[in-house]
């Protein structure tokens, strides 16, 4: 009987050891003095000290989110400011076959849908509800890399409790932001940024130093960076513009 129970013991102790020796999940990057370098999709950039960076699973497509800490609060929210809207930066990476410009235009449409395009609007809620029409303009990044800026806001409306009161104000207010892409080969690089429009204008110059920080670690595709913004002969996507002016 005992050598019975010793088998089924080691039986048992042998099951559970795949889970308990499982691999850890490989991360998105690396993390050093606020340089985030994500070698598998071969870019580094570096945020301010300020700011908690969060760096997801190497499998995902989003790759990192920075938020600010000590964030500013709207005045209508001073005694409820878990209502306001962080102060954040977060990176998508995935591939596409179409140019930049195709590739906005099918977010910008309200009548496009596809996977990829859900997944994404998870984590760009700006684009989630009555974003006004954004406006489109081209950049050229550190090192020359040419890129896209996407700028819209988002207006919305919640009810908040007043302090010391059980009824609530309904207020309207509008968090605004950036997305910025950048197109090397068939990979799709997407910079994020969203905070409360009354603290966009002070807080975009703080995107713009991390984008300018921005460096890619290989010289491929650069060329077709450019390629890429010009549109030549990759399949077209909806050019309904989408949104609402406010």
């Amino acid at each position: 009987m005992r050598i019975r129970s010793v088998l089924i013991f080691a039986a048992c102790a042998l099951s559970l050891a795949p889970a308990a020796f499982a691999a850890k999940k490989v991360k998105a990057g690396a993390l050093v003095k606020q340089q985030f370098s994500d070698t598998a999709m071969g870019y580094s950039l570096t945020f301010p000290a300020e700011w908690k960076v969060s760096v997801k699973d190497n499998s995902e497509a989003y790759r990192v989110v920075a938020q600010q800490k000590g964030f500013d609060v709207p005045p209508k929210y001073t005694h409820a400011p878990d209502y306001t809207t962080i102060p954040q930066i977060k990176i998508w990476v995935d591939t596409t076959t179409l140019d930049i410009r195709a590739f906005l235009d099918s977010l910008k449409s309200t009548s496009f849908r596809s996977p990829q395009k859900e997944a994404m609007f998870e984590e760009f809620d700006l684009f989630n509800g009555d974003f006004a029409r954004p406006t489109v303009s081209t950049l050229s990044l550190s090192g020359g890399v040419s890129a896209r800026k996407l700028m819209t806001r988002l207006r919305y409306t919640i009810n908040v409790q007043r302090e010391n009161a059980s009824v609530a104000d309904q207020v309207t207010e509008f968090k605004q932001g950036d997305l910025i892409a950048v197109k090397r080969a068939n990979r799709l690089y997407l910079f994020y940024f969203v905070c409360e429009r009354i603290y966009y204008e002070a807080l975009s110059g703080v995107f713009d130093g991390v984008m300018n920080s921005l460096t890619f670690v290989d010289a491929e595709a650069e060329s077709s960076s450019k390629s890429a913004l010009d549109g030549a002969s990759t399949p077209a996507a909806p050019t309904d513009s989408g949104g609402k002016s406010d």
